[in-house]
């Protein structure tokens, strides 16, 4: 069987290890950066994750985005993809130590990952019940399925984070946790980019502002309701025509299951355009 992604316990050197990449980043890139800053479950402090960092590079605009990529390269990085989303590139180290998050500083991708770290830096409950939902899907998805089936999640951790924000849970000296660390060229727009994401949303969100405690103490047992019921929470089993397992190499195995996993993602979202 392939190897699984693996959790392990927080680790301080990832702090570090941020620090020393995203000042290289920085010296690389050079222009047009606001910021540089540590996101996703490694930068959340006693937070189990897989040993990935994720780095936010926040940009005024993506005008200079063929020359990232060309100065990328210097540091061994290649852009990979990420499913259908817009104004958010992602590029992968090829010792996979590191996954840079590349986009405008004000776009609604960004800021809605520097929203999720905040939430499950701010709550434990939610930091503990992200660590138990990583290892249910290790334990019962296939691992191409894996970040798929966190979305779900991190959509519904996104909305509570909003939502706290617009009934004055979170105020403006809680986003130095977004920025603990980081390389920030221009704070006060970044914090007036975070500002504006939220209170765009508050028409939308208005009858649910009133309801924010209600629904956060409710969202993990919809999480777990909705992840029961996803296509995408299985394992495949490969047999041949007669049922018998089929017998072949790790990495032919892995392959298998990627190409099975992809299919059944694609098709998904044709379903739902």
């Amino acid at each position: 069987m392939h190897k699984e992604p693996l959790l392990i316990a927080y680790n301080k050197k990832w702090a570090v290890k941020f620090k020393e990449e995203s000042q290289k980043i920085m010296e690389t890139l050079e222009k047009d950066i606001v910021s540089i800053l540590h996101i996703g479950s490694t930068s959340i402090d006693n937070m189990e994750a897989k040993d990935i960092i994720d780095i936010a590079i926040c940009v005024n605009s993506l005008e200079y985005l063929k020359e990232y990529e060309q100065k990328l390269v210097k540091l061994v990085y290649s852009n990979i993809g990420y499913f259908d989303l817009k104004n958010w590139y992602i590029f992968g180290k090829y010792t996979n130590e590191f996954h840079l998050h590349l986009g405008p500083y004000d776009s609604e991708e960004i800021v809605n990952i520097l929203l999720f770290k905040l939430y499950l830096s701010k709550h434990d409950d939610y930091k503990d019940y992200y660590i138990d939902l990583k290892k249910q899907l290790i334990e019962n998805s296939e691992e191409t399925f894996y970040e798929f089936n966190k979305r779900h999640f991190i959509t519904n951790v996104v909305r509570l984070a909003k939502l706290e924000y617009l009934n004055g849970g979170i105020i403006e000296s809680d986003f130095d946790i977004i920025y603990k660390n980081g390389i920030i060229n221009d704070k006060d727009k970044m914090t007036k980019a975070i500002k504006r994401i939220c209170q765009a949303d508050e028409e939308s969100l208005k009858d649910d502002i009133p309801r924010y405690k209600e629904l956060h103490s409710k969202m993990m047992d919809e999480t777990e309701k909705a992840m029961q019921e996803s296509p995408f929470f299985c394992k495949f089993k490969l047999t041949d025509k007669d049922g018998n397992d089929v017998d072949m190499d790790e990495e032919t195995e892995r392959y298998v299951k990627t190409m099975m996993s992809g299919t059944m993602i694609r098709q998904y979202l044709r379903q739902i355009a």
